[in-house]
């Protein structure tokens, strides 16, 4: 068997070793010298990426997975990367992200989060920065100096202040959904969708339900206490129990082959136990 994990954060983190590129040490030192996301005296479990959920998942069907999960950027960049690295699979699981991250021939994690704070040069800017040109971000931009990043962010922090069209990137970003969609179903796919945040429509606007396999009633984020990713104990921005929980719940959709398309209720793993106003208005976590 063959699985794909398509998407952003909430699948970037897939088993030891992932994502490529990643760079736990230059982490570590980066979390303490600006003092963001864990402690000095913090410790790391020796097994804390031996819960991520899509390893999980592949380990219980003894599968193999390809690896297409992004952290911060749009999905497109996702999903060319899947176009150039797919295998024939037999199950694709799609993390869809919301549609206002800008999409560059650098690949970056371009999102409103990630901008303002290397602009403002928080402790949390500088670290996402360093960590940008040392990270897995650097197999993607080829090699860009620190100076050359920031100039990047300000250019697309003025892009998007003075120029872009957000209404426009909801519906580009819909269109995208359903071009892949329609792929999947020509090529006779099996898929899994989640939105990884709240989806993002105008009134005016069906929600994209696939027809290519059922998508989740509840966006990721919602299930998860939106953990800095920034820890590296916590992966996907989630728990071990919740890493476990997700990955129960996609073993049984797949077990079962419960893959008609819809809409799937998933409050059998996850209880609904938030409301949309328990959640910071507008966030969006890279």
């Amino acid at each position: 068997m063959k699985i794909a994990f398509v998407g952003d954060s909430f699948c970037a983190h897939a088993g030891p070793g992932t994502p490529a590129g990643e760079d736990l040490e230059l982490g570590l030192e980066l979390n303490k010298k600006y003092g963001v996301g864990i402690r000095q005296d913090d410790v790391i479990p020796d097994d804390f990426d031996q819960y991520d959920w899509p390893y999980l998942v592949t380990k219980h069907f003894n599968a193999e997975p390809t690896h297409c999960g992004i952290q911060g950027v749009n999905f497109y960049h996702s999903f060319e990367m899947f176009q150039r690295k797919t295998r024939d699979e037999d199950y694709i699981i799609f993390c869809v992200t919301e549609p206002f991250r800008m999409i560059n021939k650098y690949k970056l994690p371009i999102n409103t989060f990630w901008i303002d704070e290397i602009v403002a040069q928080t402790d949390r800017g500088k670290l996402m920065l360093e960590y940008s040109v040392g990270g897995p971000d650097s197999l993607r931009h080829g090699g860009l100096t620190k100076s050359q990043i920031v100039d990047i962010v300000i250019h697309a922090r003025n892009y998007g202040r003075t120029m872009m069209d957000e209404d426009a990137a909801i519906v580009m970003h819909h269109a995208l959904l359903m071009y892949v969609d329609n792929m999947m179903v020509e090529k006779g796919k099996k898929c899994l969708w989640f939105n990884s945040f709240k989806e993002f429509k105008h009134d005016w606007m069906k929600p994209f339900v696939p027809r290519s396999g059922p998508i989740g009633n509840q966006d990721l984020f919602s299930i998860t206490k939106g953990r800095d990713h920034n820890d590296p104990s916590a992966r996907n921005h989630m728990s071990k129990d919740e890493q476990i929980t997700m990955s129960k719940m996609v073993i049984d959709i797949l077990e079962h082959d419960d893959l008609e398309d819809g809409i799937f209720v998933m409050d059998k793993w996850f209880p609904v136990v938030r409301k949309d106003s328990d959640i910071i208005d507008g966030f969006i976590y890279p």
